[in-house]
């Protein structure tokens, strides 16, 4: 019998860019709605997980309108919503020291109130394993996918997360 709790699946953490792009592109139902019933049995099973950090950057502070989507994540918080630990946070602020003059941080979100939440995925992701999803090229090296690397942490583009589900656009008929 298959357990659906699997020790070795994969829990995703995304990045607020990737919550973005699905919105933006996959949020008309009547096509993508397997996809959000996906994102939803994935943050029930406990596999789908928002830090605080990016969550803020999404629901809280992002000016655009995401309407969908920040109502979506409201509706799943409970489920998805993950706070960033003790541990994370000593390798966050390790990130952010190490990486504060390679262009891998926006200086304005350094200057102003707010917390730039790259740091704090890569810290989630490394300590907890995570897989980040993120939109960020993967060969830029002062870009999430390679910062995330020098501290261990695994990242995917959305594509290779949908391809991971087992995700495949067919016509119907």
């Amino acid at each position: 019998m298959m357990n659906l709790f699997e020790e070795d699946e994969a829990i995703y953490a995304f990045d607020s860019d990737a919550l973005v792009t699905l919105e933006r592109y996959y949020s008309d139902l009547s096509v993508f709605d397997a996809l959000w019933q996906d994102l939803a049995w994935l943050s029930l099973a406990g596999r789908f997980k928002v830090i605080d950090f990016v969550y803020d950057e999404v629901v809280d502070s992002y000016k655009g309108d995401r309407g969908f989507l920040k109502s979506w994540l409201k509706k799943q918080r409970k489920y998805c919503f993950w706070e960033t630990g003790e541990k994370a946070m000593i390798l966050s602020q390790r990130v952010i020291n190490e990486n504060v003059r390679s262009g891998f941080l926006k200086p304005g979100k350094l200057i102003g109130e707010r917390d730039e939440a790259d740091p704090f995925l890569i810290g989630n992701a490394a300590v907890e394993g995570f897989i980040i999803v993120t939109k960020e090229k993967t060969t830029v090296s002062n870009k999430l996918p390679q910062v995330a690397a020098k501290y261990g942490a695994r990242t995917i583009g959305i594509a290779d997360f949908l391809k991971d589900r087992g995700f495949k656009l067919q016509r119907g008929t």
